[in-house]
């Protein structure tokens, strides 16, 4: 979980057998009251892949300012994106 943060760089990662099924707020990638507006390109996750995961992909909750491009998820327990 990336929290509280203003700035997250992530590129070209593999997230492989991630996650806690059936734990709330425990995902391979979750983005949680990250960055601000006025802060674009601050925080993001470009290029990376996401498989084999017990619980969803990416969640992006009450956050700001994000980008999530270019990524592929496989195989994953439940819905990919949760966007909230």
């Amino acid at each position: 979980m990336i929290r509280d943060v203003l700035r997250c760089w992530i590129n070209g990662a593999e997230f492989n057998n991630m996650a806690q099924k059936g734990v709330l707020g425990r995902y391979p990638v979750h983005f949680h009251l990250m960055g601000d507006p006025s802060m674009n390109g601050q925080a993001y996750l470009i290029d990376s892949s996401i498989h084999h995961s017990f619980s969803r992909c990416v969640t992006v909750h009450d956050s700001r300012g994000l980008l999530v491009k270019n990524n592929v998820a496989y195989i994953t327990n439940g819905h990919c994106y949760l966007l909230s």
